[in-house]
């Protein structure tokens, strides 16, 4: 008889153990196994400790990763914790060791200091029961290469475009790529921080591994200066475009660094091209406009929030910013969110939003609404009075539902494949 399960942190001695483990639960997916040397080689934060996992009779059986990373909401960057390769031997499944497992990732996590938990899944029930929900939709531009590169071409010589020159990313272009995606993702909720460390060793296992093609990392210049850059994977047959960033006022560099990857695939008989792009992201315009087709679902992306006055902590600028564009701030409104994971209140005045552990007595307005759907109302995935309209929220009184409209607005949030864990 199978002794109780031993649940803790992982040791550096025990690395190698637990990618044999994920290797045997994850045979059938090549493509899988490799990001688990991405996950450990090529990741800056990685700490053995991250590791969670379950010991039966000596033997590692069970395995839950957190990914240590900041994310944006908005323009505030807060400590966001990843869940990954959660994976279990066979003999050793129906047990409940991943669900503990989860569970003891996110107390580490509250110790820790992170706010929410992001993760990628094709079983959005199971995740959904621990209180995470789907925060991001899948966009997918996907074209003909000939038909777009003709049409680009009109496209050109219909409009006075200025010329940007287009030429492969080099090593010493790095520092300036890594200033155009901070620039192009200020505000965008959902990417990541990138430090340079971060970007050289994750940009390192990505051409390793062959996540994405180097030939198909492209830059445009203006007066010797990057001001924008585009990632793409070649295949045999589709060429997919993985990320695009630049400066503001350089939106014109897609359409030269389009023309030239069109080229590139025309060259290596490439037919067909998708686009992994935000809905509101300028190349995503400029492919609908050539003809390609835009394909939209929810994806597998799910966010918890781990510590909910931590997190509204961590957003008070965002919030009062928000506040401020709104009219809100000048009101002087005391606000309360009640969820099955906590309450608390914020008071929000021209120069400072105050958050409290607690319901503030006669506030001006309540949010009553589960934690799931919070998640997606932070990430601007879902809108206030949407989710009132479907019964999964209530506001009280419902005029107030004008100042959770000012903290919560629409937004398109989207997650970076070269971040992907």
């Amino acid at each position: 008889m199978s002794s109780r399960p031993q649940i803790r942190g992982a040791t550096q001695e025990e690395l190698e153990e637990i990618v044999r483990l994920n290797a045997e639960v994850f045979s059938e997916y090549q493509q899988r196994r490799k990001y688990f040397k991405l996950a450990i080689s090529y990741d800056p934060y990685h700490r053995p400790e991250f590791n969670r996992i379950a010991i039966v009779d000596g033997k590692i059986v069970s395995n839950v990763r957190i990914v240590h990373r900041r994310m944006r909401i908005g323009s505030s960057l807060v400590l966001m914790g990843g869940i990954a390769d959660v994976s279990t031997l066979v003999p050793y499944r129906r047990r409940g060791l991943a669900t503990a497992l989860l569970k003891d990732a996110l107390n580490y996590m509250r110790e820790h200091g992170y706010v929410v938990s992001l993760l990628f899944t094709g079983i959005a029930p199971f995740y959904r029961r621990l209180g995470w929900e789907v925060v991001l939709h899948n966009i997918s531009i996907s074209g003909d290469v000939l038909s777009l590169a003709k049409r680009l071409e009109d496209f050109i010589g219909s409009r006075n475009i200025p010329k940007y020159e287009i030429r492969r990313f080099e090593e010493n272009d790095l520092k300036s790529v890594a200033r155009v995606y901070d620039e192009d993702n200020r505000s965008r909720t959902c990417t990541i921080e990138r430090t340079l460390e971060y970007w050289r060793l994750r940009l390192k296992g990505s051409f390793e591994l062959g996540f994405e093609t180097p030939e198909g990392f492209l830059v445009a210049l203006k007066d010797d200066s990057v001001v924008a850059y585009i990632r793409s994977k070649l295949n045999e047959y589709t060429c997919s475009i993985l990320e695009a960033c630049s400066l503001r006022g350089f939106e014109g560099a897609y359409v030269y660094l389009l023309r030239r990857l069109l080229k590139l695939c025309i060259e290596r008989r490439i037919s067909s091209m998708r686009a992994l792009l935000p809905e509101d992201h300028p190349m995503t315009w400029l492919l609908i406009e050539l003809g390609a087709h835009l394909s939209k679902s929810r994806s597998g992306a799910m966010l918890k929030v781990v510590d909910l006055v931590s997190l509204f902590r961590a957003l008070a600028d965002e919030l009062l910013a928000r506040t401020r564009k709104s009219g809100l701030a000048s009101q002087k409104k005391t606000l309360a969110i009640e969820t099955d994971i906590g309450i608390c209140s914020l008071r929000i005045s021209e120069s400072e939003i105050e958050v409290l552990e607690e319901r503030a007595p006669s506030p001006d307005g309540v949010l009553k609404v589960d934690q799931r759907v919070l998640a997606q109302l932070i990430t601007g995935f879902r809108d206030v009075r949407t989710a009132v309209g479907y019964g999964d929220a209530i506001v009280h009184p419902y005029e107030a539902i004008k100042l959770f409209d000012a903290l919560f607005p629409p937004g398109n949030p989207y997650f970076w494949r070269f971040d992907s864990f």
